[in-house]
């Protein structure tokens, strides 16, 4: 064969081969050592969309002899391809850690790399200690970050730090999975037999086990002269080829559906009783915290303003609307998550009118229980944060606190970090499925109590359109706002600085529209359905087809776009609350028009009757067209297998904007 020839078969399948090659997860990294097939790399095969993607990530959690006890010692070492201009973010990492009560965490020895390509030459650079900031992300968090500099897209990043903590009794998950896929993940976790371990392992994407092994260590504590021996058991966690994460609608947390490992200390046994064994131990350490549960017995700050409002009534539930209206009203959350308050506890946020999540509804449980209302924290978690699981007791688990208050057999959930939330009515982030009680009732603390919404999200919309014989349209339109979508509307409403503004906004979106005379009622009361009105003018809303007039009334409603266009879904849809929508048209036909098609009425079940339904009725009556749609979904979640019908009741549901009616002018 032709030399040419011959080198013209070959050369594509080293090409190939070199590309395939640099694309096998490898099974260990070195510091510093890149090939040049991997610089050089242009895309990643099994997702070419993939703009970035994780070469590998190598982690090893171990245990060190701290000043009277032991400590971890996470060492990691990541190394991550940019294969697209959005992949550059990738180039910013931000390491976190913690810090609370004495105990603390720290980064150290951070090292990196950056390679690029220059001239057919692999460029190595060194990670900068200039680009190495201190950053402060709370009181208690803090966090290292790494800018990476002269990364573009072709380079290859890569980075290693160690992260000791005193705080034992649950380490950082290992996060396996990313936005971007992730060659391998492997994990190591070594713990001395003086510890024991609960790990549990990602439900939706299980990290595979290997074989363990175990090893002998001997520790040395700083307060203790005498150093010891352990036998320390190692098990290891290796996942390849681990496809990037794909966060769809309505999903209450990615965090929850990542692959990763959960890991919970159970039991010291060296002759301590158990570290973490039950949701009771955990609240009690909470209950007794200067920074939590004994804030809800501090009030002096605000004696005056309580003993006012005791004053005004006996009744325990109207002091309770009182009290969540005056803490409501004078605080502002700063956004601020976590379940201890800071440095000047609740006083201090109270005189500065703003604070985090726990200082201001331990306030609110302070003051409740001051009036004499039966209230509780109420400990769990922001729906972003992950669910609360009762089999695992752990601290890390809870990160948000509302008030819970008792009052005979009815329950009530209170949040005042929000100041557009009525009583009862928790902001979405809290609606978190359950939460656990704190209190010095040993029967009552560490009790369970599920977190169910108390309203809906609901609106009614009535139309009313009159057709003039020369084709004009005038119309009336009123709408009522209900439940979350009142709060949905209200945060909207007030986002505009001017009335005219947010009308100018709807006109635009509604092609042909011509408001008059708006009127509102409601819009500051967050107690008060909110309503309002206008009368309007409908441009070029009738399309003229030949002989036949068509008018689509419809796309004159406030009808989002459907949220679920995926084929598949792999995760449950998690809806909040309820859905509840009620839309009315009314036609009026001037004499000597008539209808030639009218869109047929229809009805369905989301895969029960109880779950959802929708109801589609046309009917005519004279001149008069009336139009009537009724969408419910009742239930909140749905899994994956429910997941065709659910999109099929949404498809359908939706696509009713698009149903024209045809009128004719009698001859």
């Amino acid at each position: 064969m032709n030399k040419k020839l011959k080198a013209f078969f070959v050369i594509p399948f080293i090409v190939f081969g070199l590309i395939a090659h640099a694309q096998t997860p490898p099974q260990k990294m070195k510091m510093g050592k890149v090939s040049s097939e991997m610089v050089a790399l242009t895309t990643y095969e099994k997702d070419t969309s993939a703009v970035a993607f994780v070469i590998g990530d190598f982690g090893n959690l171990a245990f060190e002899a701290g000043q009277s006890f032991f400590r971890t010692a996470l060492t990691r070492h990541v190394r991550i391809k940019i294969l697209k201009q959005e992949g550059l973010e990738y180039a910013d990492v931000l390491l976190k850690y913690y810090e609370e009560n004495g105990s603390k965490e720290s980064i150290s020895s951070i090292k990196g790399y950056v390679y690029n390509m220059v001239d057919g030459q692999v460029v190595k650079e060194k990670l900068d200690n200039d680009n190495i900031f201190k950053e402060e992300i709370s009181e208690n968090m803090k966090a290292k970050k790494i800018s990476f500099a002269n990364v573009k897209v072709g380079s290859v990043i890569e980075y290693s730090y160690v992260k000791r903590s005193d705080f034992l009794y649950s380490p950082d998950d290992w996060v396996a999975q990313r936005k971007i896929p992730t060659l391998v993940s492997s994990f190591s976790f070594a713990v001395p037999e003086y510890l024991e371990y609960n790990v549990k392992n990602s439900r939706y994407y299980v990290l595979t086990e290997t074989k363990g092994s175990s090893t002998t260590q001997t520790f040395k504590f700083v307060d203790y002269n005498d150093p010891f021996s352990q036998t320390v058991r190692i098990r290891n966690w290796r996942q390849e080829n681990i496809p990037a994460f794909k966060e769809e609608p309505f999903m209450t947390s990615p965090h929850d559906y990542l692959a990763r490992l959960e890991m919970e200390l159970s039991s010291v046994n060296n002759g301590m009783k158990q570290y973490t064994s039950s949701w009771e131990s955990v609240l009690t350490n909470l209950r007794r915290s200067g920074s939590c549960g004994e804030l809800t017995k501090k009030t002096s700050f605000m004696k005056d303003e309580l003993n006012a409002i005791a004053s005004k009534t006996e009744d325990k539930l109207e002091r309770a609307k009182l009290v969540y209206d005056f803490i409501q009203k004078r605080m502002t959350w700063n956004e601020g998550l976590g379940c201890y308050a800071g440095e000047g506890g609740t006083r201090r946020a109270y005189m500065q009118r703003k604070g985090n999540v726990a200082e201001i509804n331990l306030m609110l449980v302070a003051a409740l229980k001051e009036v004499g209302v039966s209230a509780f924290p109420l400990m769990g978690n922001v729906r972003s944060g992950g669910k609360v699981v009762q089999y695992n007791p752990a601290l890390t688990q809870l990160g948000y606190i509302i008030a819970y208050v008792v009052d005979g057999e009815k329950k009530y959930f209170l949040d005042a970090t929000s100041k557009k939330h009525p009583f009862d009515v928790l902001p979405k982030r809290a609606l978190n499925y359950q939460g656990v009680i704190m209190s010095d009732n040993e029967r009552v603390n560490g009790t369970f109590v599920s977190i169910d919404p108390k309203v809906k999200d609901e609106v009614s919309e009535i139309l009313e359109l009159n057709i003039e014989s020369d084709l004009s349209i005038k119309g009336s339109y009123r709408a009522t706002h209900v439940g979350y979508d009142a709060i949905k509307w209200r945060s909207k409403y007030h986002s505009f600085d001017e009335e005219d503004e947010y009308l100018a906004e709807i006109e635009d979106a509604k092609t042909g529209l011509l408001i008059n005379e708006y009127s509102v009622e409601g819009e500051k009361d967050v107690d008060v359905k909110p309503v309002e009105k206008f009368d309007f003018e409908w441009e070029n809303g009738i399309e003229k087809a030949g002989d036949a007039l068509v008018i689509n009334p419809l796309q004159l409603l406030n009808i989002e776009e459907n949220p679920f266009k995926l084929e598949k879904r792999n995760y449950p849809v998690e809806f909040p609350y309820p859905l509840k929508t009620r839309f009315m048209v009314q036609i009026n036909l001037p004499e000597g028009f008539s209808v030639k098609e009218l869109p047929k009425s229809t009805a369905m079940s989301l895969v029960d009757k109880k779950s959802g339904n929708l109801r589609y009725l046309v009917s005519q009556s004279g001149n008069m067209i009336t139009i009537l749609i009724d969408f419910k979904v009742n239930r909140l979640v749905f899994g994956p297998d429910e997941y065709s019908s659910l999109k099929r009741f949404f498809d359908e549901a939706y696509s009713l904007q698009n149903s024209p009616i045809v009128l004719v002018q009698n001859q």
